[in-house]
């Protein structure tokens, strides 16, 4: 990316994000991120960073938060949806920044989790360490009455929107991690040819008259490993700077490339599938998996904070490493 970016970038993403666009400027970012690779990847890391940055910004007064009809960070207007999938159907072709397709002959699973053994994820936030999973508060299940695991007997419940230690406590996404450690040899991710797949599946019952859930993940291609201490909070944040500002030459870990996806859903206990792959830079030695979901309308004052979750889950999560050849 060059290191300034247009302010009418900024503005158009900010307007379709807040649900303030025009006809005319919403025309205007349709044409921008169909022709422009470059818009393209800062549409999906400003998409991405809503959850994690929404939760730094500090508490609003009731007074001064827009009316429910305006919609705010999570709620899009048909005319900005129909950019935004004008974008995730862009996305696909984008050879440096990742595509969706068919899983090719050559793939490796590295990952296939539907917690039905081995130990419960932390609940300390982003790891910075591969091998595990980490996030908010959470447990492991059998049935609970609405909703059956997606695959085996078990599933991970969300319990609340944050984890132990968190110092931002107005939370209302539920965040799960997991580094994967790409170094091996027998990976061969140097060449420039191999892709990450991720999907995963989220289910969520109605509580406190919210009605809908928004879940979706993100995939960071990273060249090395988050340095100790290092919260997701501040990973975010540090993202979010990073797409205003020139990024620092010896930050560490230096993102390479993202990959998000993100759907909506019922309330209904069924579950609801998201698949996004990334292609991965040559540079790449870890991979950092986010998977979030949160319920529609939780981001309101009047919604207790952090969210205690009464029904919120993930489960049947695959992690595969394609093979392929760069495509035009």
């Amino acid at each position: 990316m060059s290191d300034r970016i247009p302010d009418e970038w900024h503005h158009l993403f900010s307007a379709a994000l807040n649900d303030t666009i025009t006809e005319a400027e919403s025309e205007q970012l349709a044409t921008l991120l169909k022709t422009n690779a470059e818009a393209r990847q800062l549409w999906f890391l400003y998409h991405d960073n809503e959850c994690g940055l929404a939760e730094l910004k500090p508490r609003v007064p009731v007074a001064a938060r827009p009316t429910p009809s305006r919609g705010g960070w999570f709620s899009w207007s048909p005319l900005t949806a129909a950019a935004a999938g004008l974008v995730f159907g862009l996305f696909s072709a984008s050879m440096v920044w990742g595509y969706v397709g068919l899983r090719a002959n050559q793939a490796t699973t590295l990952l296939t989790e539907s917690f039905e053994a081995g130990p419960s994820p932390k609940v300390t936030g982003m790891p910075v360490q591969p091998g595990f999973w980490s996030g908010d508060f959470s447990e492991i299940v059998s049935e609970v009455p609405g909703v059956n695991p997606a695959q085996g007997r078990k599933m991970l419940r969300f319990l609340r929107a944050d984890y132990e230690g968190k110092p931002v406590r107005d939370g209302y996404v539920a965040d799960l991690f997991r580094i994967i450690d790409l170094r091996g040899k027998d990976l061969a991710v140097s060449g420039g040819d191999a892709s990450i797949l991720l999907d995963a599946r989220f289910a969520a019952l109605a509580q406190d008259g919210l009605q809908g859930m928004s879940c979706g993940m993100t995939i960071y291609a990273l060249d090395e490993l988050p340095p100790e201490g290092m919260r997701d909070d501040a990973f975010l944040k540090r993202l979010g700077t990073g797409m205003l500002e020139a990024t620092e030459p010896d930050a560490e870990p230096r993102i390479l490339a993202t990959a998000a996806r993100s759907e909506k859903a019922g309330t209904t206990g069924n579950w609801q599938v998201v698949r996004s792959e990334l292609r991965l830079p040559a540079e790449t030695r870890y991979c950092l998996v986010h998977l979030r979901a949160h319920l529609n309308g939780s981001h309101r004052a009047e919604i207790a904070k952090p969210v205690e979750f009464a029904g919120l889950f993930v489960d049947d999560i695959h992690i595969t490493l394609n093979h392929r050849a760069a495509q035009p």
